[in-house]
């Protein structure tokens, strides 16, 4: 099941559970549109600042785990974007360059998902309309750290498929703690993975979607004739 998951992608990577802890967050992907790089409304600014708590908290509390890392996908040095300076300079500020790994924006991420652990989707403000990267982990079986708001809430069953945190500054210390959670819980990690897969095949796959459009259309259609009849 694993592997054939994988090709839907065409991309073939196996895991196992006691392999090295890593984290990913996607980064102006928005599903798999054309990225156009980072951005403050994506959050990314917020996620390293949680990720750079969590290291803390690891090391506070003196957690036997595997180095973490975070991915960040959707870099794009060429532009020379105040923002994307912000977050290198914030990296290395903080000196964590040897934990934090930014990666050209593309649209090929399958090799990304089948390598990480937890995906964190930290878009600001309203959050994802419909964010497909977030189907694209869970078919992963992967957790999804997301924020709460937006399509995010509709997706991400809290607690059970993932773990929501707030928008905003408020965010940084519950979504720093839920990377801590999930890495040091790894039953609990691939239990997360497991059900949100489930929910992919049982709420998002195609035929769902086109059920639901259908749906929709029946009742505009239904609609339409009872008002030519009054």
């Amino acid at each position: 099941m694993w592997e054939g998951r994988l090709r839907w992608f065409g991309y073939v990577m196996r895991r196992g559970a006691d392999a090295p802890v890593r984290r990913c967050e996607r980064l102006a992907m928005d599903g798999f549109r054309r990225s156009r790089g980072v951005t403050r409304g994506k959050g990314q600014d917020l996620f390293l600042r949680s990720f750079y708590e969590s290291l803390q908290i690891i090391q506070e509390r003196k957690l036997q785990l595997p180095s973490i890392h975070a991915v960040v996908v959707g870099s794009d040095m060429s532009s020379h974007s105040k923002f994307e300076m912000e977050l290198r300079n914030f990296v290395t500020s903080k000196k964590i360059q040897n934990y934090v790994h930014f990666v050209n924006k593309t649209l090929t991420v399958a090799p990304y998902l089948a390598a990480v652990d937890i995906l964190v989707q930290n878009s600001q403000a309203r959050g994802e309309c419909f964010g497909r990267i977030t189907i694209e982990a869970m078919a992963f079986q992967l957790p999804v750290l997301g924020t709460a708001a937006g399509g995010t809430r509709e997706i991400v069953t809290n607690g059970t498929t993932g773990l929501l945190h707030p928008v905003g500054k408020e965010g940084i210390m519950p979504l720093a703690k839920n990377i801590v959670k999930l890495a040091t819980q790894v039953e609990r990690r691939l239990t997360m993975g497991k059900k949100g897969y489930e929910k992919v095949k049982e709420t998002f796959l195609e035929r769902h979607m086109e059920k639901r459009i259908a749906d929709v259309l029946e009742d505009v259609l239904q609609h339409a004739k009872r008002h030519q009849m009054t």
